[in-house]
């Protein structure tokens, strides 16, 4: 079963957020999982970067519950 979101950091050891980020979007497998980014970039272009890339939303840490939870309420949102 595939996961309903995923929520990625963009810093981990062995490779980038950025570099999964771009793999889960690229495959016809997971590109309609939606990906919560939660990281300590806090760099405008990074942020950017990672929603042109297909993340439905980027959160700066420490991120509260109740930004999570918005995010995810958002996401699950109709369009």
């Amino acid at each position: 079963p595939q996961p309903d979101v995923i929520i990625l950091d963009l810093n981990m050891p062995g490779g980038t957020g950025m570099g999964a980020l771009d793999k889960l979007k690229s495959s016809s497998k997971t590109a309609e999982i939606p990906v919560v980014v939660v990281s300590g970039i806090t760099d405008p272009k990074t942020r950017k970067a990672a929603l042109d890339a297909g993340a439905s939303a980027y959160l700066y840490k420490p991120a509260s519950p109740e930004q999570i939870q918005s995010a995810l309420d958002a996401i699950s949102k109709p369009h």
